[in-house]
C-alpha cells in the first residue's frame, strides 16, 4: 500500500511515517518507477507504525523505540528510564502547580512585581541566571549596579518590561567599535553606490548614441 493509505491506517501523518523512515524505525519497500521512488507499505510495516505511535504516546523516544527495535532484552531497562523520566515530570508538574496556587501571586499588579513573588518562592541561584534578558529583574539589579557605580543617582524601577529591557541597553559603546560601525556602513554605501553608477553608465551612453546626431 502507498503512504497515503499507511497513514490512514496508521493516524499518523506523511511527514511523520517519512521522519520514522529516516529514523530507520520502518524501512518500506521501494521502487524506482518513471522517475520517481515508490514506497510500498506492507501489513507488517502498518502494524510496526501503529506501535511505534503507541509508544510515542507514551513518551518514548525515537531513539529509546530504535534501541529496542534492535535489542528486544533492554526493554526492562527502557521501561524503567521512561518511568523515571514520567516521576521527574510529575514532580516538577506538582511543584509548579503547588507554587501558581499560593494567592499572593494572583495579587500582582504587574509583570515585575510577579517575577519578584516567584523567585521570592523560588530562589535562583546566582550562576543559572540568565544574562540574555529574559528574567527582567536580573536586568534590572545589573542596570541599577552599573547604575551607581558610575557615581549617578540611584535610578527609579522601570514599571513596563520593554522600557526595563531599554534601560538595560542604554550603555556607551566602545570607540573603537563605533569606528568599525561608521567604516562598515561607508563602505557598504560606496559599493551600493558604484553598483548603480555601473547599472545606470551605460544606459546614459546608448542614450546619448541614439539622441547626439553623428558628426
Amino acid at each position: 500500500m502507498r503512504i497515503k493509505e499507511a497513514a490512514k491506517r496508521t493516524g499518523l501523518t506523511e511527514k511523520t511515517i517519512r521522519y520514522y523512515e529516516e529514523c530507520g524505525l520502518v524501512v518500506p519497500h521501494k521502487e524506482l518507477r518513471y522517475d520517481r521512488l515508490w514506497r510500498d507499505y506492507s501489513e507488517e510495516h502498518i502494524r510496526l507504525l501503529s506501535a511505534v505511535a503507541a509508544l510515542r504516546r507514551s513518551s518514548f523516544r525515537v531513539e529509546e523505540i530504535a534501541l529496542l527495535l534492535s535489542e528486544p532484552e533492554r526493554i526492562p531497562e527502557t521501561v524503567e528510564s521512561v518511568r523515571e523520566r514520567a516521576e521527574k515530570t510529575r514532580a516538577e508538574a506538582e511543584k509548579l502547580c503547588a507554587l501558581l496556587a499560593r494567592p499572593e501571586l494572583r495579587e500582582a499588579l504587574d509583570v515585575l512585581a510577579l517575577a519578584r513573588r516567584l523567585e521570592a518562592a523560588v530562589p535562583v541561584p546566582e550562576a543559572a541566571a540568565p544574562s540574555t534578558g529574559k528574567r527582567l529583574p536580573a536586568i534590572w539589579r545589573e542596570y541599577r549596579k552599573r547604575r551607581e557605580s558610575r557615581g549617578g543617582p540611584p535610578a527609579a524601577q522601570p514599571k513596563a518590561g520593554p522600557a526595563l529591557v531599554r534601560a538595560h541597553r542604554r550603555r556607551g559603546k566602545p570607540i573603537v567599535r563605533q569606528v568599525l560601525l561608521l567604516g562598515a556602513s561607508c563602505l557598504k554605501w560606496t559599493l551600493v553606490a558604484a553598483g548603480v553608477g555601473m547599472l545606470l553608465f551605460p544606459m546614459v551612453f546608448l542614450i546619448w548614441l541614439y539622441f547626439v546626431p553623428e558628426f
